[in-house]
């Protein structure tokens, strides 16, 4: 029997009510129904699991409950488990980091100048406060270069290597971490998950930090056995750290500093970067634009406003891109070109998919403006440009070359500021609008996470996390034409 069976027949006897009563009230065929509390069917949508439950008069906890069964019953629990994961990380994109490092009020009362040899510091605060001294002073003293060997959930000392850029603008960071590697289809993957969204911020604001991992078995290279699997070197120091923290064994011996950068190195070689940036909003698009000549085009976009860069015109490029840009007219031929590809490619029989907030919809709307462009390569669109491109917008639309769902805001917190772009070979890149400053594109090169979120944004489809009720063609429609209303006034 599948868990949604087992929930909802334990539901049922609490509540006394027999099946004819509950396909009468649900509308459900009685056989069907019967099958479907016996666990040899399933519901086919969401919406026949809603049909049955709302008919069971539940509260909202019991019927929240009663979907999560659902959810788990149709895609199974580890796949339910690994799209919650996918959530947390979509709805965690944010630049800022909580500031723990001020929850450690004792300094240390060690002297760094007494470091001679080894030391072994122990205690959390005073291991906490001891390194981060050493690394002040370090990058301090000119020091331009920190090598960590670190997991993330040591938020303390994560905190302290986002905030180190303030003291030493120039410091490079090379960043090893360990991911899990026995990840399987249908592997909940909530480690690997779990660790880049402890590093967003990372990823959005220190350019000149860069991760990279390598694959073990986590629960047994991190267990209580391994001693000090943590490792920094930064200037003359070399420092091992406990599991929790609350050991360290600083090294200034030059030998000593040196095996420890060896390794460092050895570790390093076994490594890939994370993610691969790009320079800029055209580096990007010309990453694309070779994809695109193998026929390896965006089939997916989730985002807070809907893709409208595949619907502007030569003229619309021309009249609103910044006369300053070097190489303008190159870029506009790519643009040009790649707009011409894509609707080839869509010509072809490919329908590619957006999800999007109505709220996105309509910064656009008001404002003009693209989320998919850096702001200060532009300037925002007139009102009557806008509706050129809402029009081509509609007629993919109606003519079914497009396919559109919007996102319920209130389930999918999606940030404003964040784009997720899925090609036809599962390659999943990342546009944010960074509130202060350039938006930052990279594209993510672990695949657990890359297919994790992938599969997560294909299922949001026939998701609760979409609005049934918003019919896009309509909608639009409507938009347009009080537009026009108010323009001919």
């Amino acid at each position: 029997m599948n868990e949604f069976a087992r929930s909802l027949r334990e539901q049922l006897e609490d509540i006394d009510i027999n099946i004819a009563k509950l396909s009468r009230d649900s509308g459900i065929e009685r056989t069907l129904l019967h099958k479907i509390i016996k666990g040899d069917r399933k519901p086919a949508n969401r919406k026949i699991a809603t049909r049955i439950l709302d008919a069971m008069m539940l509260t909202e906890s019991e019927k929240s409950n009663l979907m999560v069964s659902y959810e788990m019953s149709k895609h199974g629990k580890n796949i339910y488990l690994r799209d919650k994961s996918v959530t947390k990380l979509i709805e965690g994109f944010t630049e800022s980091i909580e500031d723990s490092n001020n929850q450690i009020k004792i300094k240390t009362s060690f002297e760094i100048d007494g470091i001679d040899g080894l030391c072994t510091i122990r205690g959390k605060d005073n291991v906490f406060w001891t390194v981060r001294s050493i690394i002040e002073d370090a990058l301090g003293n000119e020091v331009n270069e920190l090598n960590l060997i670190m997991q993330t959930e040591n938020r303390l000392f994560m905190n302290l290597f986002y905030n180190i850029q303030k003291i030493n603008p120039n410091v490079k960071v090379n960043h090893i971490l360990c991911f899990e590697k026995n990840i399987g289809s249908n592997s909940t993957n909530t480690y690997n998950l779990n660790s880049i969204h402890n590093i967003v911020p990372f990823l959005l604001n220190r350019e000149s930090y860069t991760f990279l991992i390598y694959y073990d078995d986590i629960a047994s290279k991190f267990s209580e056995m391994t001693e000090f699997p943590n490792l920094i070197i930064v200037g003359k120091y070399a420092i091992t750290l406990s599991n929790k923290g609350d050991v360290a064994m600083i090294y200034s011996q030059p030998e000593a500093v040196e095996v420890h950068n060896n390794f460092f190195k050895k570790m390093e070689a076994t490594t890939k970067p994370l993610i691969n940036r790009f320079r800029d909003t055209f580096d990007f698009i010309l990453y694309y634009y070779e994809k695109e000549k193998n026929n390896k085009f965006v089939t997916y976009d989730l985002m807070d406003q809907p893709c409208l860069v595949w619907f502007l015109t030569d003229s619309i490029i021309r009249k609103y891109l910044v006369s300053e840009i070097e190489n303008r007219e190159a870029i506009i031929n790519i643009m040009n070109d790649r707009i011409l590809r894509y609707r080839k490619y869509i010509d072809e029989g490919h329908v590619p998919r957006i999800l999007f907030t109505l709220s996105g919809l309509e910064r656009f709307i008001n404002e003009g403006t693209f989320d998919e462009i850096d702001s200060d390569v532009y300037l925002p669109l007139s009102e009557n440009d806008r509706v050129v491109v809402l029009k081509n917008l509609l007629k993919y639309f109606q003519d079914k070359k497009f396919e559109g769902k919007i996102i319920d805001d209130k389930k999918l917190k999606l940030n404003k500021n964040l784009i997720i772009s899925i090609s036809s070979d599962n390659d999943v890149s990342v546009i944010y609008n960074r509130e202060n400053s350039k938006a930052i594109f990279f594209k993510i090169n672990e695949s657990s996470i890359a297919s994790s979120i992938s599969s997560f944004v294909e299922r949001l489809d026939n998701s609760d996390y979409v609005d049934g009720n918003i019919d896009i063609i309509q909608y639009l429609e409507n938009r347009v034409a009080v537009i026009q209303q108010d323009l001919s006034n």
